[in-house]
């Protein structure tokens, strides 16, 4: 699984902006939602709305659109990944996003870092990241490269160690 730092960074700062740019909250997540309440923000959280999806940027306009699925596309290049929002909060926020694969991946890409690591049977990554947010919107994005396993992969997600999202899904031949 080859992470593309640059499309990666890209790809996740526009998708963390487009909610940001919506008036109306219900226009920010369509489709699949998952919700996990947990209480106030001092000492628990409570996610508002959760997904999992296709990412796409027009290249004409760089419009970024968000599709919401369960299948993804074993294509090179896709992108895909998550987004969360927590219900009421605002500020700084260190998420934990652990992936697990059905098998190994031929290559992760990226070197392990202080934010990314991978397990030794290449078969899960994890990766954390402390972020600010003015909308309590988080996220997380992936692309589709040589190798990637087919089948059920799983991404779960936590803040402050609990968990506020999981998302299977499965890397289909397209």
């Amino acid at each position: 699984m080859q992470v593309k730092v640059l499309k990666i960074a890209f790809f996740v700062a526009v998708s963390l902006l487009i909610p940001a740019c919506a008036e109306d909250p219900s226009q920010i997540f369509t489709g699949t939602q998952q919700a996990i309440q947990q209480g106030s923000q001092s000492n628990s959280l409570s996610v508002a709305k959760a997904e999992f999806g296709i990412v796409r940027i027009d290249p004409q306009d760089y419009k970024v659109s968000f599709t919401p699925t369960n299948k993804v596309p074993l294509k090179n290049e896709t992108a895909y990944g998550w987004r969360i929002r927590l219900k009421g909060y605002q500020g700084q926020v260190t998420w934990r996003e652990i992936y697990q694969l059905p098998k190994a991946a031929k290559n992760w890409g990226a070197p392990a870092s202080a934010e990314f690591s991978v397990s030794r049977d290449k078969t899960q990554a994890t990766t954390q990241r402390t972020v600010y947010t003015k909308d309590g919107v988080i996220g997380n994005t992936w692309t589709v490269s040589p190798g990637d396993p087919p089948g059920t992969h799983t991404i779960e997600v936590f803040v402050n160690n609990r968990q506020v999202g999981k998302f299977e899904f499965n890397l289909v031949s397209s």
